[in-house]
């Protein structure tokens, strides 16, 4: 009987997490010349779990001038609809050598902090509201573009 209960509670845990896990998905990006990193590879995977957004994401980059990052360093993702709105998001992994993966694991914003609206090369500018983030969130929205911030210290 105990066996029994067990199968039917792991059973109902995968088919709840299938059927509330849902998002833009994951995937990967290699960005090439940001000033002083000559390329940085990156991995993503950003989905949704019972109604929050999961963000979870890794970096390893190669310099040609730099040889390590400071402690504090912030990955940006670009995303963009396909009506062409564009919001940003935060990805904060520990700091890789160069040309090893960044480590990190899954972080769930507030949905009123998860989709930036701007971004001035260190911090988000502003955010899009939990009902704008969770609109913005179903559409079909890819990432185009990756950046690092507060590089250097």
């Amino acid at each position: 009987m105990r066996h029994t209960y067990y199968l039917f509670t792991v059973a109902f845990l995968l088919i709840s997490s299938l059927a509330f896990a849902n998002g833009p998905g994951k995937g990967e990006l290699t960005v090439w010349d940001q000033g002083a990193i000559h390329r940085i590879d990156v991995r993503y995977n950003l989905s949704q779990m019972m109604g929050e957004p999961v963000v979870n994401g890794s970096f390893r980059w190669e310099s040609k001038t730099v040889s390590k990052l400071s402690y504090d360093v912030v990955l940006w993702l670009t995303v963009e609809t396909p009506a062409g709105n564009t919001a940003y998001i935060k990805i904060d992994p520990v700091v890789p050598k160069e040309g090893e993966w960044a480590y990190n694991v899954s972080g769930s914003p507030n949905w009123n902090q998860v989709l930036a609206t701007g971004w001035n090369g260190t911090e988000a500018t502003g955010y899009y509201s939990a009902s704008e983030a969770k609109a913005f969130w179903k559409t079909e929205f890819r990432v185009v573009d990756a950046k690092l911030s507060k590089i250097f210290r």
